[in-house]
């Protein structure tokens, strides 16, 4: 894996000498940070709610961490340029909670979720609006997955009278690695803004997954994900 990210980041330093001396124009290089809010659209569970009804548990939008560098080229005298990054990001989703019970007994989960942890590589093609400072972007975003992870608390007891009695022996929390159920590679859109003010650059984009996540699952189960970052620039 270290290997990789050098090699990645040896890539990246490479385009920045070809880059500038290939085309006219401006090229910097943004170290960034920030968050992410994702979702595996499409990944419902369904379950037996209870007294022969089927229930769901559906996707939901969780918080994340992304953090890397991203390339910059504006052409000379021209509105259009282009970009490399390479960045991780942290995708998944959070589920509903889920409660299933009968007269006796019950069985709660909450705060269950899957957490993705990728190493991406977005290129796009910018917009300048003129000297204003914003832009827009789009272009092709490949993904590797370097880990995944599943966690939830669960909690079991029994019913009395209609309240849940918890057993605190059968409660508590779960984790779990669950990167062997997942494809290790991952492709999608990303399109976004981006202000930029002096060297300080804000990037809000968006990711539209192509690709289904699961190994062994046929439904179309794809990365969704807002990202808000922070960055500085430094000319080259």
């Amino acid at each position: 894996m270290k290997k990789l990210v050098i090699i990645m980041l040896a890539l990246l330093a490479i385009s920045q000498n070809s880059t500038a001396q290939t085309f006219g124009g401006e090229t910097k290089i943004f170290p960034m940070v920030g968050l992410t809010l994702s979702k595996m659209n499409n990944d419902i569970i369904l379950t037996d709610a209870g007294n022969g009804q089927a229930g769901e548990i559906k996707p939901k939008y969780k918080f994340g961490i992304t953090a890397g560098a991203e390339v910059r080229h504006r052409f000379n005298n021209n509105d259009f340029g282009f970009s490399l990054g390479l960045l991780y990001a942290m995708y998944g989703t959070k589920y509903s909670d889920y409660t299933y019970s009968n007269e006796q007994y019950y069985n709660k989960i909450t705060d269950s979720k899957q957490t993705l942890h990728y190493l991406t590589i977005p290129v796009t093609v910018i917009y300048y609006f003129g000297n204003s400072g914003f832009s827009i972007k789009a272009g092709v975003q490949a993904g590797y997955l370097l880990s995944a992870k599943g966690s939830g608390d669960y909690e079991n007891g029994t019913v009395e009278n209609g309240q849940y009695i918890p057993d605190a022996e059968q409660s508590g929390e779960a984790s779990n690695s669950s990167t062997d159920i997942f494809k290790r590679f991952d492709i999608g859109i990303p399109v976004g803004v981006t202000y930029e003010y002096k060297n300080i650059s804000i990037d809000l984009r968006y990711l539209f997954g192509l690709k289904n996540l699961y190994k062994y699952y046929d439904e179309r189960i794809r990365n969704r994900s807002f990202s808000l970052t922070i960055g500085y620039g430094f000319t080259i």
